[in-house]
């Protein structure tokens, strides 16, 4: 990370602080993505590996390109030492990165 990047993803999305105020030169980093399982592809999968009798068949013979889908855009917080140990809600804050970015 160059000192641009890291100037932009110094503040803790947690407490709204830059992550040096805790007196450790360290910070966590998280990339929150939130993926949906397409049951409709998944149904398939299953049934040619039933009908195959092997689930690696069914992989290899599937037209099925994924069986997810992602349901929100990954987004990435920084959380300083505090609040990485504290009880944050990683939901509340991948939300609000979401929305910050939009």
């Amino acid at each position: 990370m160059n000192e641009k990047e890291l100037i932009e993803k110094s503040k803790c999305a947690g407490c709204g602080k830059p992550f040096g105020h805790t007196g450790l030169p360290l910070f966590w980093r998280l990339k929150i993505e939130r993926i949906g399982v397409r049951v409709d592809a998944l149904r398939r999968h299953d049934a040619m590996a039933t009908f195959l009798g092997s689930r690696e068949l069914a992989g290899v013979f599937s037209t099925e390109s994924t069986l997810t889908d992602p349901v929100m855009e990954a987004v990435e917080i920084t959380l300083c030492e505090e609040c990485a140990l504290s009880d944050v809600n990683i939901m509340v804050l991948a939300e609000k990165a979401g929305e910050s970015r939009s």
